[in-house]
């Protein structure tokens, strides 16, 4: 009723409390009440109650009056009370949800404090927890009344309390003020529990141990929330020692168990645990315990808290106060971003830590332990780089302590063996990549510190001083061949046996999972591979409970999932295979067992298939202990311990793993029970994860006694086959990968097995289709282990299914497209390569039985279709054939010769039908019954006569065919006497052949002879006339106009060889001339005929070679030289330059040959590419073919227009073969012929008014290089003084607007030519480059370069830089410092003589030298044109000057730079990098005094003051103050490099060819700083690296990421783990500073300053617009511009 019932609230109560009242004594005086009417009674007044519970619900704010209170308790409570002390309660009572009621509303809290009339110490609540918080009471009313307790707690703390006006009960006892104390200030709920605290702890301490001591996964390590939030509340005020010590030790291990990972229960027990421990007397004794929470909790709260016990820990006990602090503070966070730690407070952790480990004595476990433990916390659970790694060394420094302290035994068990291999064994398994790699790192850094125990001697094998062969360096690196490479050293190390079992599971198994799980590694087969072999290799030194679990493992994996099912088959096999126990001894009892024992596989139920793989591996070692234990009773008795445990181990296999295995095989799936049109839409995953099952059987059941495994493998390959029939695609291609593992398994000599059971159960419709297929799949992977005749007892079986498939109905199926289209197995036919296969493996005596099928089908069809089958068929025999290695040559020429001639005794059908004819009925029996029904009447009239010799031509083929491929695979021998005694007898067979009718025939007949005219055989001399007279005439015959086609053609090729061969080989017999004149028509036409230029040209080359001449030899050839340019095939130019070369060396031409060698000069102008590069081809086939004498006559003749064409030719190919026939002309000649040559390229490079005629001689001088080398050197004197006029800045001046395209190209190429040239010079003569004698030119080359390095042309800009590297590797940087470091110190009078003579370029001005270069190379690195050659050129040149630098300018680093607000590095002058300063003109840059030289060095005059101009490649010649002018430096380099890779990332995020060329560049630095000097510098270098690392875009690049770090990494080792982590962090807080700054500056801007605001906003959106649009017009097939490499090349 709601509102409308609040007036009548005080009657209501009144009638029911009335109620209640009397009927609570009808039933004190129930003996005076009718038995029948009592139910009535209970029934009204539990009705009663049930309304009161209601109203005091829904009327909560009602003000009760002190007298209707007391009528409460006197009618109701207190009687009801009084009653239920006496009884046994199962339920919760109307009084007991009453009290409940009242607990969880803090207004009726007084209430329970009322205290009875006669007892004014006692109250309700003490009532009611003796009254049912008894051990006979049922589990729901303690339920009930904990839940009382936990609201009075609850309750009591909420915040809505002071808001709460409690009741004015009469008689209450916390309102008379009793309680006294510090629990006077508690609330009333709190207060009234406080004296039942001892009862309610011995509840809860039961009710741990109860849980603790229940069985079950489900039930196990479970705590109420309620009782925890309880006990965390009331453990406040407990105040007994020994109890408070009992639960603390109770509820600590509850924590490190996986069940509990609710942060709200870790929180609540935790601070129940610090609640207690202030009164344990002894709170050290569970500090082992409370150190372990620190590896196993994760959350953020849960983990405070935990720091709080320490506290609490520390309070009772100062000794630890210290460490307590470090705990703290490595788990403290950041006030400002709550997400992230607070790097400083924990850094400075770290290094107390390493500080109070340097002044140990000894080993402190109190102090190390909980250090190790939240050390292994951050390696296994924070992603930060600096904390991971502060974290490792700390734990390494440990180690390292324990070893230099030489601690003792108890100490190396409760740190190494009872904390870090276990934290160590849990990252190992670890799916997280880091921190995998990190365990691995402080794995191998305890076997390094514990190499001498024993325990740790297995694992020192597998560690080396070489990096590259150290097992913990290669199997986590990046590179997978080093991983393959620590997995076969593992493999090595297994075999030996050296390293202990229990290692191989705790340690090796989780790194090679690691390699098996990871998803990126799982794609690289090669190592998957390797990592299965390491797996068998560590099963074959496991005991026997290892190996079983292990092997369980695996196989149970098999129906997990469906993902890496082909390598979980390999690793089972591998551990099948490793199986090292001897069964042996239980043979003869195998043969002696009845076959119901032997019979294994039917037994099943064993334990559910629910449970996961690791823990049915746990219970069956706990059931192998059990086995074991008997072992030792039997032994005991005087059992032989061998047998025992050979047997032990059979009845594992044979009672446990091969009835699991068996029942996971044969199990029902639902398609089973779907119809049979709906299976193929069933769920097929359980099918093909049982499938492998098999597989597994079968290896398992190989590894017992023989007769086990007869009589079980019939019902696996059964199941197997019976797979097979399934519908589904998956399932029959898994069952026929798995049948095909399992003949591999087996060996061939079980194959007529399967195939038997095959034939079975493959029986109609599709079925037989898979069958025909399958058996393919069976004979391919038996091809390696068979030998010959290892088929023959199934051969007939073999030939039905093959026939059947090819000339049956199956044939006629694969022509339907609605089976073809839905049947893989019946798209294609695989019994022809089934045949090959068989014929491989057949032996001599199974020849007949291979071929008389085919002959019966061939006498029994007249279809052309099947004798076309049949050849193919026979071909493929033949294939298979020659790889029989079982068939003898003697034994395939007999039986060819047996086919040619028709002799080979075959059986035909009809000849058995003859032999086998019935007899006549004897008339004198009894007629058959008239009920039978008459046979069908045929086809009246006569049949057509078939001849049975129709198809026996292709008999003859077939035996051709064979003899053909004897002599073709090698395996007749014309040096053999008996094989040519053999082959004599076919020269009379072949030449009838020849005559014959079919074209197939005279074909083969045809190949044969092109073999037999290559043998001296008898009868060939005597017929060879004849038999050449019958090639001719069948040229005369096919080899007309549109005769050869189709089959005649094979014919006229043939015929073609065979006279090829006839006129090459055969020396005793010459053609005439007029067949040498029809041999060339047929040549001259076939040349035009691309179907038969190969035959055309082979023929050619053997007249030739015979030098066969005749008039119209010349007018072929000059067609053959014609075609060489004209024609548009590749093949044909080379075929006819090889042909027209033989023709020139070998004939004598006379005054023919200039005619013929001007004809290839003048086609060097040809209009087609093809046509100039054949020529070329055959210019430089000339010259390194024809003689030095002959070629000297003719080198000037060619050396001219060669030369012409390196410059005048537009196709970059002809130029390069240009140059390669140029070098062979001058590496050909001899010294005066090449001096003569080189007068003529010195006229050429003096023409000044010609720039083609010096870019031309420029790079003739360069080729001239590459040939002479080191003699080059004597031509400097000649080619030094012209190079520096062509390559002098002073020659470039600014020209108009008309003439610059055309003409700056041609300076830019004749420029880049010079360069070029003086690249190779010093390349090849690098002794020049220090020498005395040209030390004054090169001074001026040097400057005139250095003034190139900034050239627009990005060519020039590499030539540059390549010859100030050749500059560089000629001078070490220790000779640069000590030689500026003794000018300083050298006296005036020794300084004036050096003076006098030329100083070199590098130690004129050395420091100014070091400031120019290295802006000019910074400035090439940031051009938008920059390549990988010019990149990794620059690099390397900044790394040369870097070391001088470094050396030069040591104490630079703390003076000249200083740190901005935006954590950037500045310097004083920062014009360099203004952008008001760089211009892209084409503007060339000029000295400003003219052009000046300086007599002493050589250097260009008025360059030392405007260095800065010429870094910016600005045109203003105003020369910067000196003041201002930055001092060259480390930090300005890197600050400079820094600056360059940041723009790039912000820029052009998808390039990366700056970063990485910055990155490059720093690494090599840091190498070179070493540890002692990188400290100053390391902020420098880690800030652009560390930007790539965190790099998590879509556009970052996998590659740079991975350079980065691997540079990252090599910082860490030069630096050392404390000075990284410190300027790491320090790194990461400046980064996320700047970009919440920047945050903070936006969203003030956007209040601020709306408009400029909303300008970039749709600024920004604009350019989204643009660049979608931008990938559109990209993405469209339109046809795009044509972009010359000559526009590229020019930066603009």
């Amino acid at each position: 009723m709601g509102n409308l019932l609040q007036g009548y609230v005080p009657k209501v109560f009144r009638l029911l409390v009335a109620m209640v009242t009397s009927h609570t004594r009808i039933l004190d005086s129930r003996h005076l009440v009718k038995k029948n009417l009592l139910q009535l009674v209970k029934k009204v007044r539990t009705l009663a109650m049930r309304r009161l519970l209601e109203l005091f619900q829904q009327h909560d704010h009602y003000s009760f009056s002190q007298d209707e209170i007391e009528a409460l308790f006197v009618g109701v409570v207190w009687p009801q009370l009084g009653q239920q002390r006496s009884e046994v309660i199962y339920q919760p009572t109307p009084l007991l949800r009453l009290v409940h009621l009242w607990s969880k509303n803090l207004r009726y809290h007084p209430l329970l404090s009322k205290s009875q009339p006669d007892q004014p110490d006692r109250n309700l609540i003490d009532d009611i927890i003796t009254t049912f918080f008894t051990p006979t009471s049922a589990p729901p009313v303690v339920a009930m009344v904990m839940e009382v307790i936990g609201h009075l707690l609850l309750e009591s703390e909420s915040e809505d309390a002071a808001d709460v006006e409690p009741l004015e009960v009469p008689g209450c006892t916390i309102l008379q003020g009793e309680t006294l104390g510090k629990d006077s200030e508690a609330p009333i709920g709190t207060q009234l529990l406080l004296p039942h605290v001892a009862a309610i702890l011995g509840h809860l301490r039961s009710a741990v141990q109860s849980i603790g001591k229940a069985g079950g996964r489900q039930t196990r390590s479970k705590l109420p929330m309620s009782e925890l939030n309880i006990l965390s509340r009331i453990s406040a005020y407990v105040e007994d020692p020994q109890q408070s010590a009992v639960l603390v030790g109770m509820l600590l291990p509850y924590l490190r168990r996986p069940a509990i990972t609710d942060h709200n229960a870790q929180v609540d027990i935790l601070v129940t645990v610090g609640n207690l421990v202030r009164q344990v007397p002894d709170p050290k004794a569970c500090w082992e315990q409370l150190a372990a929470m620190l590896s196993s909790l994760e959350g953020r709260e849960p983990r405070g808290e935990l720091c709080k016990v320490f506290a609490a820990v520390a309070e009772k006990d100062p000794s630890v106060k210290e460490i307590a602090t470090v705990i703290h503070d490595l788990n403290t966070w950041d006030r400002k971003r709550v997400e992230e730690p607070d790097y400083d407070t924990r850094l400075s952790a770290f290094k107390s830590v390493n500080q109070a480990m340097r002044d140990w004595v000894a080993l402190d476990t109190t102090f190390a332990l909980p250090v190790i433990h939240n050390c292994f916390h951050i390696v296994l659970r924070i992603e930060d780089f600096s904390l991971r790694s502060n974290a490792s060394y700390c734990v390494t420094q440990v180690l390292q302590k324990m070893e230099d302290a030489s601690s003792s035994q108890e100490e190396y068990k409760k740190v190494v063996q009872g904390t870090i291999l276990p934290l160590v064994r849990k990252g190992l398994w670890s799916r997280n990549e880091s921190v995998h790699q990190e365990s691995v790192s402080l794995l191998a850094a305890v076997v390094r510190t514990f190499s001498s125990r024993q325990y740790f001697q297995g694992l020192a094998q597998l560690m080396d001083e070489d990096v590259e062969k150290d097992f913990y360096q290669n199997i986590t690196h990046i590179q997978h061949h080093r991983r393959s490479r620590a997995l076969r050293r593992l493999i090595n190390v297994c075999q030996t046996g050296g390293i202990n079992p229990s290692i191989l599971q705790s340690f090796i198994l989780p790194i090679t999972s690691f390699i098996l799980n990871d998803p990126q590694l799982v794609k690289v087969d090669f190592l998957q591979h390797e990592v299965v072999q390491a797996v068998g290799a560590m099963a074959a030194c496991l005991p026997w409970r290892g190996y079983l679990s292990l092997l369980l493992y695996y196989l149970n994996r098999l129906t997990q999932n469906l993902e890496g099912q082909k390598t979980n088959i390999k690793l089972i096999v591998a551990v099948l295979n490793a199986f090292h126990f001897d069964l042996s001894v239980l043979s003869a009892k195998a043969e002696d067992t009845p076959q119901e024992e032997e019979d294994i596989l039917p037994k099943e139920e064993e334990k559910p298939e629910e449970e996961e793989a690791e823990e049915e591996a746990d219970e069956t070692v706990e059931e192998e202990d059990e086995e074991e234990e008997e072992d030792v009773v039997v032994m005991e008795t005087g059992v032989d311990k061998e047998k025992a445990e050979a047997e032990m181990i059979f009845e594992t296999l044979t009672n446990m793993v091969l009835p699991k295995l068996h029942k996971g095989l044969t199990q029902k799936v639902k398609s089973e029970e779907a119809h049979k049109k709906a299976r193929l839409h069933a769920d097929s995953e359980e099918e093909l994860l049982r499938v492998p099952i098999a597989l597994a059987t079968v290896k398992l059941l190989q590894k017992l006694p023989g007769k086990v495994l007869r009589n079980n493998l019939q019902g696996v390959l059964l199941k197997v086959c019976s797979l097979l029939k399934s519908r589904s695609e998956d399932i029959r291609e898994t069952s026929r990968s798995t049948l095909v593992k399992i003949l591999e398994s087996l060996g061939p000599t079980f194959f007529p097995q399967i195939l038997r059971d095959l034939r079975h159960c493959l029986t109609k419709g599709y079925q037989v289709h898979v069958l025909t297929y399958t058996t393919h799949a069976l004979m391919k992977s038996m091809e390696e282990r068979l030998e010959p005749g290892g088929l023959d007892r199934c051969l007939d079986s073999l030939v039905e299914v093959f026939n059947e498939e090819l000339f049956g109905k199956l044939s006629e199926e694969k022509e339907v497209e609605g089976i073809t289209s839905k049947l893989k197995e019946a798209k294609s036919s695989k019994s022809s390569d089934s045949y090959e296969t068989l014929a491989k493996f057949v032996s001599k005596t199974s020849l007949a039985r291979l071929v008389l099928p085919l002959k019966e089908v061939l006498d029994s069809t007249q279809k052309l279709k099947t004798s076309r089958k049949v050849q193919d068929v026979m071909a493929k025999i033949v294939s298979g054939l020659m790889k029989n290695a079982g068939l003898t040559p003697d034994s395939m020429l007999i039986f060819s010769h047996g086919l040619v001639t028709e002799s080979l005794p075959l059986i035909t059908a009809q000849v058995k039908a003859k032999l086998s004819a019935a007899p006549p009925p004897d008339p004198r029996l009894r007629p058959d019954s008239c009920l039978i029904l008459p046979p069908t009447p045929q086809r009246p009239g006569t049949k057509t006569h078939v001849s049975i010799k129709t198809n026996k031509h292709i008999l003859v083929e077939f035996g051709l065919q064979l003899l053909h491929h004897c002599m073709k695979r090698g395996h007749l021998s014309a040096s053999e006497v008996l094989h040519l005694q053999m082959l004599d007898p076919f020269v009379a067979q072949l030449y009838d052949c020849l005559r014959s009718k079919h074209v197939k025939i005279v074909t083969m007949a045809m190949r044969c002879l092109t073999w037999f005219l290559r043998s001296p055989l008898p009868s060939l001399k005597e017929k060879v006339g004849k038999v050449a007279a019958e090639m001719f005439l069948i040229l005369k015959k096919y080899g007309g106009a549109g005769g050869s086609k189709g089959e005649n053609f094979d014919l006229v090729v043939t015929c073609f060889k065979a006279l090829t061969v006839l006129i090459r080989d055969v020396k005793y017999y010459s053609i005439d001339n007029d067949q040498l004149r029809v041999l060339l028509q047929y040549a001259e036409q076939d040349i035009l005929d691309y179907t038969r230029q190969a035959t055309a040209f082979t023929l050619l080359k053997a007249i030739l070679s015979r030098k066969l001449v005749v008039p119209e030899m010349h007018d072929v050839m000059g067609r053959i030289a014609e075609l060489s340019i004209k024609s548009e095939l590749d093949n044909v130019r080379v075929q006819c330059r090889q042909v027209f070369g033989k023709f020139l060396i070998d004939y004598p031409l006379g005054k023919k040959l200039h005619r013929h060698l001007e004809f290839y000069v003048r086609q060097l102008n040809y209009n087609v590419e093809a046509g100039r590069e054949s020529a070329l081809e055959m210019i430089a086939t000339v010259c390194s073919s024809f003689p030095q004498t002959l070629l000297e006559e003719y080198a000037a003749f060619f050396f001219v227009p060669l030369a012409s064409r390196l410059i005048n030719d537009n196709s970059a190919k002809c130029r390069k073969l240009t140059a390669l026939a140029v070098k062979s002309l001058l590496d050909k000649v001899g010294i005066p012929t090449r001096d003569n040559l080189f007068t003529i390229t010195a006229q050429w490079l003096q023409d000044d008014n010609k720039v083609l005629h010096q870019r031309l001689a420029a790079q003739l001088c360069s080729l001239f290089v590459e040939v002479e080398k080191l003699q080059f050197e004597r031509r400097l004197p000649e080619v030094l003084p012209q190079m520096l006029e062509v390559i002098d800045p002073d020659r470039y001046e600014t020209t108009s607007a008309d003439e610059m395209t055309k003409q700056l190209r041609q300076e830019d190429h004749l420029l880049y030519s010079a360069l070029s040239c003086l690249v190779k010079v010093l390349q090849e003569c690098p002794i020049v480059i220090r020498g005395v004698e040209h030390r004054k030119d090169l001074n001026t080359v040097w400057a005139s370069v250095q003034q190139h390095l900034l050239h627009p042309h990005a060519w020039v800009r590499l030539a540059s830089a390549q010859l100030f590297g050749c500059l560089f590797a000629a001078w070490k940087p220790e000779e640069l410092v000590a030689m500026e470091t003794d000018e300083d110190r050298t006296p005036k009078k020794k300084r004036k003589l050096e003076e006098e003579s030329v100083v070199e370029y590098l130690r004129d001005n050395t420091m100014q030298k070091l400031r120019d270069l290295s802006a000019d190379f910074c400035t090439q690195l940031q051009s938008s044109y920059l390549d990988h050659d010019l990149a990794n050129q620059v690099i390397k040149n900044l790394v040369f000057l870097a070391k001088v630098i470094r050396q030069v300018t040591p104490d630079t680093a703390q003076t000249d730079d200083v740190t901005d607000q935006s954590g950037d590095v500045t310097t004083q002058t920062d014009d360099v990098d203004d952008p008001s300063l760089k211009t892209d003109s084409r503007k060339r840059t000029k000295s400003v005094s003219g052009g000046r030289k300086d007599k002493r060095t050589g250097n260009v005059a008025g360059n030392t003051g405007n260095d800065d101009v010429r870094a910016t490649g600005s045109d203003e010649s105003t020369a910067i103050d000196d003041s201002k002018r930055v001092t060259v430096s480390l930090m300005w380099l890197f600050r400079r490099m820094n600056r360059l890779a940041k723009f790039e990332a912000a820029t052009a995020p998808k390039e990366t060819i700056k970063r990485s060329s910055v990155i490059k560049l720093l690494a090599a630095v840091a190498m070179d700083l070493g540890a002692a000097g990188i400290g100053p510098y390391l902020t420098f270098l880690m800030t652009p690296v560390l930007r790539e690392v965190n790099n998590v875009t879509p556009q970052a690049d996998p590659e740079l990421k991975k350079l980065s770090q691997d540079v990252l990494d090599l910082l860490k080792t030069q630096a050392g783990v404390q000075l990284f982590s410190q300027v790491y962090a320090q790194v990461q807080h400046t980064g996320v500073a700047r970009k919440e700054a920047r945050k903070r500056r936006q969203a003030v801007e956007a209040v601020a300053d709306p408009k400029a605001h909303a300008k970039k906003k749709i600024a920004k959106n604009l350019a989204k617009q643009r660049a979608k649009k931008r990938k559109i017009e990209e993405k469209r097939p339109t046809k795009k511009k044509k972009i010359r490499l000559a526009d590229l090349a020019i930066l603009q």
